[in-house]
């Protein structure tokens, strides 16, 4: 059974200086990023087990605030943060460093530890592909959905073709493309994994933001990354 990690970007996170759950997003049109993520999650999640994955992710993807019976925190509190809290340094020596990874304040620690943290994952358990779900920001007029790869990995320069494509043409956004990186982004330099991140619709955009708030669209944007890994997945892609 091929595994997924599905990594609901942004979210809430604890800042400890002022002691309190903070969001990493501020709200434009009406909407946060890490929520939109979380609702993008809760949705594609069960789709993809029930397609025959098996999904892991790198944060719980809920908001609730009660308490885990396991961790005693929060069960939206990020599982990568949780898992690398003690002793950040060494265990980021001892597991793996990101080039250029910043872990001076309380977000950097929570967005970039995840990818270690998918890193230590797919030392144990090999990994067939992370999807970081983002939401994009840019100037009013920038809209549609683009997928970012790694630019030596050929077969996620093909997934991401895909995956743009086929959610471009089932929520009606404009379709961006592909692109490809290979310096800013934690997430596409994970050795030996394939990772693609999924920029779905953006959120400062008042046209994409109106298709978001569609009481359909997470059902359309999920059946759409769905239709895609299973095709990669049959296809050898992955």
């Amino acid at each position: 059974m091929k595994k997924i990690l599905i990594d609901p970007g942004h979210g809430l996170y604890y800042d400890e200086t002022q002691k309190k759950y903070i969001f990493q997003r501020e709200q434009i049109n009406g909407v946060i990023e890490d929520v939109l993520t979380i609702y993008t999650a809760n949705k594609l999640i069960p789709k993809l087990s029930q397609a025959g994955f098996d999904v892991l992710y790198t944060r719980d993807y809920t908001l609730n605030p009660r308490l885990s019976p396991t961790t005693k925190k929060p069960e939206y509190f990020d599982g990568a943060f949780l898992y690398l809290s003690e002793d950040l340094p060494k265990k980021i020596s001892t597991d793996f460093t990101l080039d250029g990874l910043n872990i001076t304040d309380n977000y950097k620690k929570d967005v970039n530890c995840r990818f270690i943290y998918a890193n230590k994952i797919n030392k144990t358990i090999p990994i067939s592909l992370l999807l970081s779900i983002h939401y994009n920001a840019g100037v009013p007029a920038a809209n549609g959905v683009e997928t970012w790869y790694h630019n030596g990995n050929s077969n996620m320069k093909k997934l991401a073709t895909l995956l743009s494509n086929q959610t471009a043409r089932i929520c009606g956004l404009k379709n961006r493309g592909a692109n490809g990186e290979d310096q800013n982004y934690a997430a596409l330099k994970i050795p030996d994994m394939n990772s693609l991140i999924w920029e779905v619709a953006f959120f400062t955009s008042v046209s994409d933001v109106f298709k978001i708030k569609q009481k359909d669209f997470y059902d359309k944007v999920t059946s759409a990354a769905v239709d895609v890994i299973s095709f990669a997945d049959k296809n050898g892609i992955i």
